[in-house]
C-alpha cells in the first residue's frame, strides 16, 4: 500500500515521438502522457564515470506512483523530475493494482537536485 504522505515529489511522463526531418533522418520530440502526478522518490545508486575526460554521474532512481488504469506506460518513455530527464527502464505494477514502481536511469553532470 502506498501512503499519501509518501507522495511528495511532482513528476511528469512523456512519450517519445519520432518525426522525419526531411533529409532521411528523424528528430525525437516528446508528448506529455501524464503532465503532473505525485510520486515517492528513492535514489538507489549513483556513481561517477569518467567519459572523455569529463566526470559524469550515473544515477538510478526508483519512483512510485498511484496505479493509473487509463495511462499505460512503456519502457523508453521519459520521466521528468526536478527538470532532469530520465529514461524508464523497468515498470512493475503492484499485484493489487494500487501502485506502479518505475525504475529509471540517467546520466547527470551534477549532484544538484
Amino acid at each position: 500500500m502506498i501512503e499519501a504522505g509518501e507522495l511528495r515529489e511532482i513528476i511528469k511522463i512523456q512519450q517519445p515521438v519520432r518525426i522525419a526531418d526531411g533529409s532521411g533522418g528523424f528528430e525525437t520530440t516528446y508528448n506529455n502522457i501524464i503532465t503532473k502526478t505525485y510520486a515517492k522518490v528513492v535514489e538507489e545508486t549513483s556513481k561517477s564515470v569518467v567519459v572523455a575526460d569529463q566526470d559524469n554521474i550515473y544515477n538510478k532512481v526508483h519512483f512510485r506512483i498511484r496505479y493509473r488504469p487509463i495511462k499505460h506506460l512503456k519502457l523508453g518513455y521519459r520521466l521528468v523530475w526536478r527538470d532532469f530527464n530520465f529514461t524508464i527502464n523497468n515498470i512493475k505494477v503492484d499485484p493489487f493494482r494500487t501502485s506502479i514502481s518505475i525504475l529509471v536511469s540517467s546520466d547527470m553532470e551534477t549532484s544538484e537536485r
